[in-house]
């Protein structure tokens, strides 16, 4: 009883800004999975995931004619906000919402509910603009993992203005997206050579976007930057 009502009190103490961004997560992959099985959506059911990929996928050759022709439409650009909705399976949608899940609880309770919203949406955009105008051959971008990777940006800035606080090693604040940074290589290298290393660049992107828009939602966080900066002079 006493390890249920702490998994509980866990969960409801979660911010409800986290649960906005979760829901959507956790509601379409209960929808395409019941259509799976054939439980909802009838014949039609099965092809459900590909049509919520052609609907919401961020799409890096549309974001690039309309930025070379200025003509930005509601429908692609709501495509920068709408990819990290939709995964490309289950086991991808379950280790974005408990990413999320972990990090959210950090990340909203220091920033606030704009702040988490800056910062998740925020590395969104860069993630989609990376995959835009920085790499080549991209079809389609989907999944929450750059959107993730600004949670991971804000963590590390927060881990970071703390051991400058107590006077520690600042790098050590980078420690988490190091080894995440290093899964990724050595799975990437190992599933699809250094192709497979695309996927780092939007979520790289993602983390940098979080990093810097943390400092702007946490008291103080602009003059410990002005005065880091300054250190460094």
């Amino acid at each position: 009883m006493e390890r249920e009502q702490g998994s509980e009190g866990m969960f409801s103490r979660l911010p409800i800004v986290v649960w906005a961004v979760v829901a959507p997560m956790i509601a379409m992959e209960v929808v395409i999975g019941l259509a799976g099985l054939g439980i909802v959506g009838g014949a039609e059911g099965g092809f459900w995931r590909i049509e919520a990929i052609q609907r919401f996928a961020f799409l890096p050759e549309l974001a690039r004619l309309m930025a070379e022709t200025g003509a930005w439409t509601e429908g692609g650009a709501v495509r920068f906000l709408s990819y990290p909705f939709v995964h490309r399976g289950l086991i991808d949608a379950v280790f974005m919402v408990a990413l999320t899940l972990a990090l959210g609880k950090v990340a909203g309770e220091a920033l606030g509910s704009t702040g988490f919203m800056a910062v998740f949406f925020g590395a969104a955009i860069a993630g989609g603009a990376a995959a835009a105008f920085v790499l080549t051959g991209v079809e389609a971008l989907i999944g929450g993992f750059p959107a993730a990777y600004g949670l991971i940006g804000a963590f590390t800035f927060l881990l970071w203005a703390r051991l400058g606080q107590l006077g520690g090693p600042r790098a050590r604040a980078f420690g988490l997206i190091g080894m995440l940074v290093g899964l990724q290589i050595v799975f990437g290298l190992a599933l699809g050579g250094l192709a497979g290393l695309a996927g780092l660049v939007p979520d790289l992107a993602g983390f940098a976007a979080g990093f810097v828009l943390a400092p702007f939602f946490v008291p103080g966080g602009m003059a410990r930057i002005v005065a880091a900066l300054r250190r460094r002079g």
